[in-house]
């Protein structure tokens, strides 16, 4: 089926379950969501990070870890793709 924001708000940051497929699936949402909101929307990375409940560092790497996935055209489409539709009309 797929995951779901509730997935996602499920699986607690700092559980840090690397085996389990659900929360790695989670975690890799929530770094394209603060590299989004860090990127796209100017939202500052203390203040991503405050609203997640997780350190400064943690979006900081959440962030490294998507723009080093984006050397993959795939996943370099992927997010502009995500940037688009989430922009906001001026």
């Amino acid at each position: 089926m797929g995951l779901v924001p509730a997935d996602v708000l499920a699986a607690a940051p700092q559980a840090n379950l690397k085996g389990d497929e659900n929360w790695m699936a989670a975690a890799q949402a929530r770094h394209r969501a603060f590299y989004l909101l860090v990127t796209a929307h100017n939202v500052p990375m203390t203040q991503a990070a405050a609203v997640a409940g997780v350190s400064k560092q943690a979006v900081s790497k959440a962030l490294r870890r998507v723009e080093d996935g984006r050397e993959d055209p795939l996943r370099d489409r992927a997010i502009e793709m995500l940037a688009q539709a989430l922009e906001v009309p001026a």
